[in-house]
This record gives structure tokens, C-alpha cells and sequence, in this order.
């Protein structure tokens, strides 16, 4: 954002507070980011005719939502796109260049899930954690998940509580007390 800021200011173009826009949702899914969705209709409805943007895959890592941003484009609703990483000018070979941008952001992406499920995969193939820190376990130097020290005796015990018909408030209140 703060780079978009000093791009925006470096080209004299103002940007009104209300048209900055932060997405914390995934662009990888199409239909699945909200103020995507809300920028998008800035546009259709006129109110927001140029984009400044870090990078193409800040906009779009998937076909969907790349399209509809060269859809905008064509029919003239969106003007322009300036980026901080990237050359683009309205035209033929920018928009061709942008989509060539987009589907090198879904590759990549793509690519970074398939390296992690293999990567997961493989630990848990050999036993090693992945994931979530597990209670009353800890992960050793090699990635394997090992009983902790202290903390494993005390959920075993509150499982076996749990087992035996103890109610959760008593294994909490008895957590409370050896912990």
C-alpha cells in the first residue's frame, strides 16, 4: 500500500481514502474476494476509472477474475492500470501482456499448492508434523512431532477424564489447578 502511495504521488494522481482498497482474501479462487467485488463495481458504476496496483497478481491470479478485468478494459469502463512492478499501457499488446501476467500469477500459484501438498505429503509419508501445533506434543530438531516433557502427561490425563464422563469444566478447573 504505502508503495502504491508513493507511485500514486509520484505520478500526481490523488486517491481518495475511500478508493484504497486492501484484500486479505486469497486471489488464487475467483468469486471468493469481496472487496475484488466492490472494486469491480466502482467501476461498472462509474465511480472509479483507473487502478493503481502493486503487481497484476494483486489483481488476478485466476481466469475469471483476470477476464473481467480485461473485460472492463475493452468496454472502456476502466481507463488505465498503473502498477509499481509492471509496464502496462492500454492497448493491444499491454492487455496482451497483462493477460500473459495473470496466467503467469495462476502458475505460479498453482505451482506453490502443488509444492506444498507435496511437501506435506512427504512429511507425513515419513511420520514428521505438518500443520497445527498438536497439544501436548512438541516437533523436535528432525520435524517429528515428540511427547512434551510436561505438558503431554497433563492432556493425556484430561482425556482420560474426558473418557471416564468428567464434564469439561471439571478437566479445566482440574487443568487450572496442576497447571
Amino acid at each position: 500500500l504505502e508503495q502504491c502511495r508513493d507511485l500514486a504521488k509520484r505520478l500526481g494522481i490523488t486517491v481518495k481514502p475511500e478508493h484504497e482498497f486492501v484484500e486479505s482474501k486469497s486471489a488464487k479462487k475467483p468469486r471468493n474476494r469481496p472487496v475484488f467485488d466492490q472494486l469491480i463495481e466502482q467501476v461498472k458504476k462509474g465511480k472509479i476509472k483507473r487502478i493503481l496496483c502493486w503487481h497484476p497478481d494483486r489483481l488476478s491470479r485466476n481466469g475469471p477474475e483476470g477476464g473481467m478485468i480485461t473485460d472492463l478494459l475493452d468496454q472502456g469502463l476502466l481507463k488505465d492500470l498503473k502498477f509499481c512492478t509492471f509496464g502496462f499501457e492500454n492497448n493491444t499488446a499491454g492487455k496482451m501482456m497483462l493477460g500473459i501476467m495473470f496466467v503467469m500469477s495462476k502458475e505460479y500459484s498453482d505451482r506453490l499448492s502443488d509444492n506444498v501438498k507435496r511437501g506435506v505429503a512427504s512429511n507425513l509419508k515419513q511420520g514428521k508434523s505438518v500443520g497445527t501445533y498438536k497439544w501436548g506434543y512438541q516437533r523436535n530438531e528432525n520435524g517429528f512431532y515428540e511427547p512434551h516433557p510436561k505438558l503431554y502427561g497433563y492432556i493425556k490425563k484430561a482425556w482420560e477424564m474426558r473418557l471416564d464422563g468428567k464434564t469439561f469444566d471439571e478437566i479445566i478447573k482440574w487443568l487450572q489447578i496442576v497447571g
